[in-house]
């Protein structure tokens, strides 16, 4: 990069002819050009004036100059550089007006040019417009306001970052002076901007830019500064996986900052970066080997930073869609930082200190909510594909949450240490909540690498006489009485899917279901899958079917479910065995649970039947009740808990009456049909068939 230089005005070589006619008086020393022709490498040029021959010197009394077709390129040695080493195409026209004593003259006048074409090493401007009045005062040449439009700009090369705009105006004033710094002071407008990285991940469209600027060169000490203020009214933007629209933003920069040529070095005494709905950000440093492999020495800090501008405005636009829980979501808080940046871009360092205060997470349903949440937490961040080893031992922060609601429970303050040191988020010591009239305690909860990978995590889980009617509440399930207790050693994510090692016990309808081989599968996408077997022992089918309105059944329910698969909310793949025992307890069934039984089995309703002997008998005996079930790509298997002669046998009457028995007519179903036919028993209007 060149610095912008004043340099001894050099006309280009080449023939000059000139043609004038005039008179002289010499009572008044004056003399009078009535006209002047001039043809040179410049141009053709006309003119007129009047000359006054003093005793002193030669005194411009006016005089008037018009230049045109002037090829651009003749004009480029008139320049500062670099300007003077680029290529100009397309013609100009100067009007000039002249006066004043001959060592001092005064020079006014107006450059203009259209469709222009202007050519850097690295820059491009086409259909250039340009008016810029001027004057020059010995010994200092000053730019007026001009203005510059260009339909097109272009900055780069393929092999490094790229930008463009489709239109470009500006207005500039310049004082240039021997010796003396240069300096540009202007208004910059910009539509249809864009950028790109020279591996395409970071991409930027359709900005719109307003800004002032100024300018200053300073030959003496080959730098350049450059202060302003920059606002962007419209723009998407995509820096890897990150989408942002910049419109409802407006994001603001301001700064000031020098580039020194010989040291390649940019100093940046202040850059303030504003989000509308986020906050602002300072940074100040340098940056070494700006035009070749930047290396950052930077400092940032931020007192009033909103972490939930930053989520919907970066995580939210850009993962809902994977993620939609991301839209069920809201953050609340003041986030302030302070951090030292440094290193080349591929591989950055952030170190430094955050805090939190009035932190909030809850769901937009408002259906529970964690907060008021503070935290302080030093941290240590590397912006490479693989973090470095680590050399110090990380410096521990504190979580703070006061308080969380979940539907009609509520949970105490909970206090946990913190760590983010090596791109690794650990809390080194256990958190424990008392929930639901019972406890949750998480232990070694980690992600190793939450910047590059921040699906991969571990911990273990501990719950503690959970009491289900709470839970079960406050998830709006059906109410279950019992308690939920569970030891998972280890829950860690592999690829995309969490795994657990361990069993969740729980005492439900008086007896235990105890569930193991947990796999939940895209856990945050709108694809999750859950994959869990369950053990049933001693379940009491008369609690159960009070639950969930199924008629009456009494009795023992044992069995398994294996290879369950659960996904969006409904099951997709089982294998299932569950069956009575005979413990000693009565085993009787109701007429309304065998009508829905034989709904569930054949689709068709029995009341006629079951109405009759309901007139004498209002529940029936049996010796076993079951099914075996088997669940693949929507085809559902049944089979009864007993085969006679190629009859499935549901229910299995006891030797004394009042006995029935109920045989399964549909031994392979659709399970959207099974689904179906939920749907009639709820609704309580059998099909009949």
């Amino acid at each position: 990069m060149n610095v912008l230089a004043p340099t001894p005005s050099r006309l280009p070589n080449g023939k000059a002819s000139a043609t004038f006619s005039g008179a002289y008086a010499t009572a008044s020393k004056k003399l009078t050009v009535k006209t002047f022709d001039v043809a040179s490498a410049l141009g053709s040029a006309k003119g007129n004036g009047e000359i006054l021959f003093t005793e002193q010197q030669p005194t411009v009394a006016k005089g008037a100059l018009l230049f045109q077709a002037i090829p651009l390129e003749n004009l480029k040695t008139l320049l500062p550089s670099p300007l003077n080493q680029w290529i100009y195409q397309g013609h100009g026209r100067v009007e000039v007006e002249v006066h004043g004593a001959w060592n001092a003259l005064a020079i006014k006048g107006v450059a203009r040019s259209n469709g222009a074409q202007i050519r850097g090493a690295d820059v491009a401007l086409e259909n250039l417009c340009l008016n810029a009045p001027f004057e020059w005062l010995r010994p200092t040449w000053r730019v007026g306001e001009a203005q510059l439009t260009a339909l097109k700009l272009t900055y780069g090369d393929k092999d490094r970052w790229q930008a463009a705009a489709d239109r470009v105006q500006a207005s500039a004033t310049m004082d240039l002076a021997p010796d003396q710094p240069v300096k540009i002071t202007g208004h910059l407008k910009s539509a249809g901007g864009k950028f790109a990285s020279p591996d395409g991940s970071k991409l930027g469209e359709n900005f719109v830019i307003d800004g002032v600027f100024e300018l200053r060169s300073d030959p003496a000490k080959h730098s350049i500064g450059l202060g302003g203020k920059f606002r962007a009214d419209a723009g998407e933007l995509l820096w890897g996986k990150f989408f942002a629209d910049l419109k409802l933003q407006q994001p603001v920069i301001e700064l000031q900052a020098d580039y020194f040529r010989d040291l390649d070095r940019l100093d940046c005494r202040r850059c303030n970066f504003n989000l509308m709905k986020i906050g602002s950000v300072d940074i100040n440093g340098s940056v070494e080997r700006l035009s070749q492999s930047p290396e950052l020495r930077l400092q940032a800090r931020s007192a009033n930073f909103l972490p939930g501008g930053f989520y919907e405005f970066v995580l939210r636009q850009s993962f809902h869609r994977e993620y939609p829980l991301l839209d069920k979501l809201t953050l609340g808080g003041e986030l302030a930082f302070q951090c030292q940046i440094h290193g080349n871009l591929p591989t950055l360092t952030t170190e430094g200190d955050l805090s939190l205060k009035a932190g909030e997470l809850r769901a937009q349903s408002d259906s529970w909510q964690i907060g008021p949440i503070t935290l302080n937490l030093p941290f240590q961040i590397f912006w490479s594909e693989s973090p470095k080893a680590a050399s110090i031992k990380p410096r521990i922060g504190v979580l703070a949450i006061e308080q969380a609601r979940f539907s009609g429970q509520s949970v105490g303050r909970i206090t946990a240490a913190i760590s983010l040191s090596n791109n690794a988020l650990i809390f080194p010591q256990p958190i424990h909540a008392e929930i639901f009239g019972g406890a949750v305690e998480i232990s070694a909860l980690r992600w190793p690498d939450i910047i590059n990978d921040p699906k991969q995590l571990s911990f273990s889980a501990e719950m503690k006489r959970l009491r289900l009617d709470d839970l079960t509440q406050a998830l709006d399930w059906p109410p279950f009485s019992g308690s939920l207790t569970g030891s998972i050693p280890q829950v860690q994510s592999v690829g995309n899917t969490l795994q657990t090692n361990g069993e969740i016990q729980a005492e439900l309808f008086g007896g235990q279901v105890r569930l193991g081989k947990l796999e939940i599968e895209n856990p945050f996408s709108s694809l999750a899958a859950v994959r869990l077997d369950a053990r049933l022992s001693s379940i009491d089918l008369d609690q159960v079917t009070k639950t969930f309105s199924f008629g009456r059944i009494s009795g023992i329910l044992e069995g398994s479910i294996d290879d369950l698969v659960i996904t969006d909310g409904q099951p997709s793949q089982f294998r299932a065995d569950l069956h009575s025992v005979d413990r000693g307890t009565e085993q009787r069934i109701s007429v309304e649970a065998l009508n829905k039984i034989t709904v569930l089995s054949s689709g068709a309703s029995a009341g006629a039947l079951y109405s009759g002997l309901a007139g004498f008998f209002d529940s029936f005996r049996y010796s076993k009740l079951g099914f075996k079930a088997s669940l693949k790509n929507d085809r559902l298997t049944l089979r009864g808990v007993e085969s006679q002669d190629d009859q499935e046998f549901l229910v299995v009457g006891s030797f004394l009456p009042p006995r029935v028995n109920i045989v399964s007519h549909t031994q392979t179903i659709a399970f959207s049909e099974l689904l179906h036919r939920l749907q009639q028993i709820k609704s309580d209007k059998p099909e009949t068939k």
